[in-house]
């Protein structure tokens, strides 16, 4: 299952966390430990997990929490997608298949 999806960014308004625009690269992070949402991915910048800036929605992210638990897909390419005087933030990412080595 290699997918390209996207989502518009949720939670934004409860981080105050660094300016996004446009062409952002990010990172997904599994926070399973999340009281709200056993399935909660964290949306923060690359390289930077203390950076959050929202979630993942809670509908997708349902989906999604299995394929990475599994350790056999990743989210790659993770980018913010953002039009000039527009608040909404569209994520885009891939969702990988990684190979799997045999014995």
């Amino acid at each position: 299952m290699n997918s390209v999806y996207t989502f518009f960014l949720a939670g934004r308004y409860y981080h105050q966390g660094p300016t996004v625009v446009d062409g952002t690269l990010l990172q997904l992070e599994r926070d399973p430990n999340n009281i709200h949402d056993s399935n909660a991915i964290r949306v923060t910048l690359l390289g930077q997990p203390d950076q959050q800036i929202g979630f993942v929605p809670r509908r997708i992210a349902m989906v999604l929490a299995p394929y990475i638990d599994s350790g056999l897909y990743t989210a790659d390419m993770v980018v913010a997608r953002r039009r000039p005087n527009c608040d909404d933030i569209r994520i885009a990412f891939f969702l990988q298949h990684l190979p799997v080595a045999h014995a």
